[in-house]
């Protein structure tokens, strides 16, 4: 979505046209990871989550950084979405935690 939807709306969100392009970038790189890890890694899984947890929180860190940067050009739009994305994100990575947890083997 960021790579396609929200640079057309920049302004009613406060960042750069470039910005969102780039930050969309990583969602279209997580994707294709993951459909590559579902087609191929099915038997080291384990690995490729925990990677893609890995990516996930580096993204959270990412986008709270160009948060922290710029809110004060950022919109109440742009920071309702981005506030909105990282809790969602975060969620999911902790349900990813979960999953990794219970299937370790000891």
């Amino acid at each position: 979505m960021l790579c396609v939807v929200l640079p057309s709306a920049h302004e009613a969100i406060g960042l750069s046209r470039g910005t969102l392009v780039v930050l969309g970038l990583f969602g279209v790189v997580y994707g294709a990871y993951s459909l590559g890890c579902f087609q191929l890694a099915r038997e080291r899984w384990r690995r490729a989550l925990a990677l893609i947890i890995g990516a996930n929180v580096f993204y959270c860190l990412v986008s709270t950084l160009v948060v922290v940067t710029h809110r004060d050009a950022m919109t109440t739009l742009g920071l309702s979405y981005f506030i909105v994305e990282i809790a969602v994100i975060a969620a999911l990575v902790g349900l990813e935690l979960a999953v990794l947890k219970r299937t370790v083997k000891t």
